[in-house]
């Protein structure tokens, strides 16, 4: 997911990082993360083929539990806490 954060950042990035080159190359290593994590994710779905996320991958892998407990800290932190700091 690409928030507006990509293009607001660059400018700070730029002020910081003075090399073009350098700033490229961070951006790139950046992408190649994210890229292996996406296709992490792309194998997960592969492997598990079913509604329900995370939710599902981790009950099956370890407890139901711990699938319920990603679910709410994905709630808390990844939605209702950028909308407080908003």
């Amino acid at each position: 997911m690409v928030g507006t954060g990509v293009f607001t950042s660059l400018g700070y990035q730029l002020v910081d990082i003075q090399s073009g080159f350098v700033l490229m190359a961070l951006w790139a290593l950046g992408g190649g993360c994210a890229l292996c994590g996406a296709v992490c994710y792309g194998e997960l779905a592969a492997a598990f083929p079913r509604s329900g996320g995370e939710y599902h991958l981790l009950s099956k892998v370890y407890h139901p539990w711990v699938g319920f407990l990603a679910g709410w800290i994905s709630v808390t932190v990844g939605f209702a806490a950028p909308i407080a700091l908003g």
